[in-house]
């Protein structure tokens, strides 16, 4: 779910699945898991009022 609204919910579906003990010790999965975290916390976040969820969301799914 990526937002919840009076009226309804938008949500999506990423294809996956959960860590194992083992791929948490893995070196490869831990630095694709670091480096898509980082990109989570260099969004700008502005004093808007406005929500940067959706157009951040569209330019990150653009890649």
């Amino acid at each position: 779910v990526y937002c919840r609204f009076n009226n309804g919910i938008v949500y999506g579906y990423t294809p996956g699945r959960a860590l194992s003990v083992p791929d948490m010790s893995n070196q490869h999965i831990c630095l694709l898991i670091a480096e898509h975290m980082a990109v989570w916390h260099k969004v700008n976040i502005s004093n808007e009022k406005e929500s940067a969820l959706f157009p951040n969301l569209r330019k990150w799914l653009k890649e």
